[in-house]
């Protein structure tokens, strides 16, 4: 696993981040962040249809998740959103999703965003294999001193596929996450911006989702 940038100046790579963003906070958007810092290209988010890995939905409807996510990204350069997965329906799988960018003209290096939970459960994705052929996996520690078993994850992935490219991004742990956020939301409880963008809570407040009866500042 590299800890130091590499060379990505003559090729660029588009980093493809998914998720329920339910809601999207500014763990997210630090995500985001690392890639760029990395050398993205290109920050692609791809809101999920039905994750294979989560047994409940997202809470709220898909129309005001993507609302969320525009305000989120809306003054972000070179971000985008793909409604790729939503179009197709049902659960979604990864393997099909890159299979669409790599099928693109001119689609250059791709690269999966995720946390370190999601590459230690990567074995267990639809079709594991195909997806290390079509794209490389960028991660990022969810815990302090996560190195040691992130290391691990990627011995145990390239033991099993030797040609897997896994890169380990410096970043920041972030305290946000979706589910604490519903629950201080549904409570009335403003998150701060620190965990919850300001455009991102009036737009919670103003279609009134998750129950959120507060005021923005």
């Amino acid at each position: 696993m590299s800890d130091a940038r590499p060379n990505l100046e003559a090729a660029p790579v588009r980093v493809l981040l998914g998720g329920s963003f339910d809601p999207v906070h500014c763990g997210h958007l630090a995500l985001a962040d690392a890639a760029h810092a990395y050398g993205a290209s290109e920050v692609v988010w791809i809101p999920v249809s039905r994750s294979p890995f989560k047994s409940e939905g997202p809470q709220i409807e898909a129309a005001d998740r993507l609302a969320l996510l525009q305000v989120a990204i809306q003054n972000r350069a070179n971000e985008r959103i793909d409604l790729c997965e939503w179009q197709r329906g049902g659960t979604s799988y990864t393997v099909d999703t890159l299979r669409s960018f790599a099928g693109e003209a001119l689609a250059g290096r791709l690269a999966l965003l995720m946390g370190e939970d999601s590459l230690a459960d990567f074995l267990d994705w639809h079709e594991a294999e195909v997806i290390l052929s079509l794209a490389e996996l960028w991660v990022v520690p969810r815990v302090q001193n996560g190195a040691s078993s992130l290391a691990g994850h990627r011995e145990r992935i390239c033991g099993a596929h030797p040609a897997a490219r896994i890169e380990l991004l410096p970043f920041t742990l972030q305290e946000a996450r979706s589910t604490a956020l519903r629950a201080q939301l549904a409570a009335g409880i403003d998150p701060g911006r620190a965990l919850l963008p300001v455009s991102v809570m009036h737009e919670v407040i103003a279609r009134g989702l998750y129950g959120c009866l507060g005021r923005a500042d």
